[in-house]
């Protein structure tokens, strides 16, 4: 399971959990992050901890564009 977290109130974003069908894949990461980060334009910094975060980060860009 992915999900999505506010650490400051403790408490998992609204659309931030997903379940992985077929493994870890990037689509399932994207489309919690997404879901979470909407609707919190006005926050100054995020930090994302996940256990292979150098290499989701490569072509994060691209992902978000595409979908």
């Amino acid at each position: 399971m992915i999900s999505v977290q506010c650490a400051r109130h403790e408490m998992f974003r609204p659309k931030g959990c997903v379940d992985l069908k077929k493994g870890e894949q990037f689509v399932y990461t994207d489309y919690a992050l997404v879901n979470a980060l909407k609707g919190t334009e006005d926050i100054e910094r995020v930090v994302l901890s996940y256990d292979i975060n150098c290499q989701y980060w490569h072509h994060l860009e691209e992902r978000m564009q595409d979908n």
